[in-house]
C-alpha cells in the first residue's frame, strides 16, 4: 500500500510536469506562428515599397524619353519594367494565400496599371520619340495617371499590411503573456500539489515511522518488552508489516535470551555437578552402607530406614543434576501414535503395580516421527506421575495428523500453582510439593527440546487441573547430541 501511495503520488506529480511541457511546447508553437505571420507580413511590406520605387524608377526612364525625345533611356526603361514585373510577382506570390479580399482587389489594380503604363509607353510613347513632342503629351499624362494610381494603391496596401503586422504582434505577445501565466499557474499547481502530497506524506508516516525508530532505539537498549503499536484497524501497508516483524523479532530475541540464560545455567549446574558428583556419591555411598549394616540393629531400625530414604535422595539429586546437563544421546526410531500409546500403557501397568491409579487414554489420528521412546517414556512418566499425585484422573491424548504427534498430559486436580508463572514450573529445584526435588519437569523439558518441540503447561477450563502439551513435529530437527 505504502509503495502504490509513493507510485500515484509521483505518476501525479510527473502527469503535471509533463502537462506544462506540453502547454509550453503548444504555446511556444502559436508563439512562434504569430511570429512568423509578423515576419511575413514585414516582408509583404517591403516588396510593396520596392514596386512603388520601381514603379517611380519606370516613370523617370519615360519621363527621359519623353523630354529628351531620344531613345537613349530605352534599355534602362525595358531593365525597370522587369524589375517591377518581377517584383509584383513576387507580390502576387507573398499574397497568394491571402484570403482578403481588399488585398487580392490591390493586386489586381497593381497589374492592370503596370500593363497600362508599359503598353502605353511601347505603343504610343516609342513610335513618337523623335517627332512632334504634342503626340507625347496624352500618352505621358495615362501613363502619370497609371503611375499615381500605383502609388495610392502601394500605399493602401501598405497602410493595410502594417496593421495586420500589428495585429499579429499583438497577438503574439498576448499568447506569449497568455503562456507565461499558464506556465506559473501551472508551476505554481504543482508545487502546491506537491507540497500537499509531502503534508499528507508526513502526516500519514511521519508518527508511524517515529514509533519504529523509538522502537528499534527501545530495542537496541535492551528494552526488548516494548512493543511498537501495530493495529489492527489501522492501515495494513509495509510499515504495519515491518513493526509486526520487529515486534516479533523482539519477542524471538527475548526467547532466544532466555534460553541462552537457561542454557548458561544448565551448563553452570552441570559443571558444578560434575565437579561435586564424585566428591558426593563416595560419601553418600558410605553412609548408606552403614545405614544398610545399622539397619540390622532391631533397636536402630527405624533410624537407619530414615539414614537410608535422606541418602537415597541425595543420590537422586545429584543423578538427577547429571542427567539434567549432560543428557544422554538420543537414539532415534520411527515412532507412531500406537507405538506411543503402548507407551502409556506400560507406565500405567507400572502405576497399577504401585497402586496408582491409573490415567487414560484417548488415541487418534495417524502420523510417523524420529524419536527416542525411552526417553519419551521418561517425559510421560513424570508428567502421569506429576498428574496422579495431584489426586485428581489423569488423560492422556495423543493425536495425529499429517505434520505431527500432539500429546497431551491433563488432569482435574487443583491445577497450577496461583501466582506462579507456568514458565517457572520447568525451572531446576522449583517444586510445589514439600518433597519434591524440582527436577522432574526441568529433565522433561530438556528431552522435549532435544526432539525439536517445546513442553508447555497450561491451566484446565476454569483454571481446574493442568495440562501439559507438547507436539512433535516429522521431519523437525532432533538434537541427538544433547543441549549445548
Amino acid at each position: 500500500m505504502l509503495r502504490r501511495r509513493m507510485t500515484v503520488a509521483t505518476l501525479i506529480l510527473m502527469g503535471m510536469v509533463l502537462f506544462a511541457a506540453a502547454a509550453g511546447l503548444l504555446a511556444q508553437s502559436l508563439a512562434s506562428a504569430r511570429l512568423a505571420e509578423v515576419i511575413a507580413t514585414d516582408g509583404n511590406i517591403t516588396t510593396a515599397l520596392e514596386l512603388s520605387l520601381a514603379v517611380r524608377d519606370v516613370y523617370a526612364h519615360q519621363a527621359h524619353s519623353i523630354i529628351l525625345n531620344d531613345r537613349s533611356h530605352l534599355d534602362h526603361y525595358g531593365e525597370s519594367v522587369g524589375d517591377t514585373k518581377n517584383l509584383l510577382l513576387e507580390l502576387e506570390g507573398l499574397l497568394a494565400a491571402d484570403a482578403n479580399a481588399e488585398g487580392q482587389a490591390a493586386l489586381a489594380r497593381l497589374r492592370a496599371d503596370v500593363a497600362i503604363i508599359d503598353e502605353t509607353f511601347r505603343e504610343a510613347v516609342v513610335p513618337a520619340i523623335g517627332g512632334s513632342r504634342d503626340a507625347l503629351v496624352a500618352p505621358h499624362e495615362t501613363a502619370l495617371a497609371a503611375i499615381d494610381r500605383i502609388t495610392h494603391t502601394v500605399d493602401a496596401l501598405t497602410l493595410a499590411l502594417r496593421g495586420r503586422t500589428q495585429d499579429a504582434r499583438a497577438r503574439a505577445e498576448s499568447a506569449a503573456a497568455a503562456t507565461r501565466a499558464g506556465l506559473v499557474a501551472l508551476a505554481l499547481l504543482a508545487i502546491g500539489v506537491g507540497g500537499l502530497i509531502v503534508w499528507r506524506t508526513a502526516r500519514a508516516f511521519g508518527p508511524r515511522l517515529a514509533s519504529l525508530a523509538h522502537g528499534a532505539q527501545r530495542f537496541a537498549h535492551g528494552d526488548l518488552g516494548h512493543r511498537i503499536a501495530t493495529p489492527a484497524d489501522g492501515p495494513q501497508d509495509e510499515l504495519t508489516a515491518l513493526g509486526r516483524q520487529m515486534n516479533t523479532m523482539a519477542a524471538d530475541l527475548t526467547r532466544h535470551q532466555a534460553r541462552l540464560v537457561e542454557a548458561e545455567t544448565l551448563a553452570s549446574v552441570g559443571r558444578l555437578a560434575a565437579s561435586v558428583a564424585h566428591e558426593v556419591n563416595n560419601p553418600l555411598a558410605a553412609i548408606l552402607g552403614f545405614a544398610r549394616f545399622i539397619e540390622r540393629v532391631p533397636e536402630a531400625r527405624s533410624d537407619a530406614l530414615r539414614i537410608v530414604r535422606e541418602t537415597e535422595r541425595c543420590r537422586d539429586i545429584v543423578t538427577g543434576l547429571l542427567e539434567l546437563s549432560r543428557p544422554a544421546v538420543l537414539d532415534l526410531e520411527p515412532v507412531d501414535v500406537a507405538a506411543i500409546g503402548e507407551l502409556v500403557a506400560g507406565i500405567n501397568e507400572s502405576f497399577v503395580a504401585a497402586g496408582m491409579a491409573e490415567a487414560g487414554l484417548e488415541i487418534g489420528g495417524t502420523c510417523r516421527v524420529e524419536a527416542d521412546l525411552p526417553k519419551l517414556r521418561q517425559v510421560l512418566w513424570n508428567l502421569m506421575k506429576n498428574g496422579t499425585e495431584t489426586g485428581g484422573a489423569v488423560v492422556v491424548a495423543i493425536a495425529g495428523d499429517a505434520t505431527g504427534i500432539t500429546i497431551t498430559v491433563s488432569d482435574d486436580g487443583p491445577g497450577l500453582p496461583p501466582g506462579v508463572d507456568p514458565a517457572m514450573l520447568f525451572e531446576p529445584f522449583f517444586s510445589s510439593k514439600s518433597d519434591g526435588m524440582g527436577l522432574g519437569l526441568a529433565v522433561s523439558r530438556a528431552i522435549v527440546r532435544r526432539h525439536g518441540a517445546e513442553l508447555v503447561a497450561t491451566s484446565g477450563p476454569g483454571g481446574r487441573g493442568a495440562r501439559f502439551r507438547f507436539r512433535l513435529r516429522a521431519g523437525a530437527a532432533v538434537d541427538t547430541g544433547g543441549i549445548r
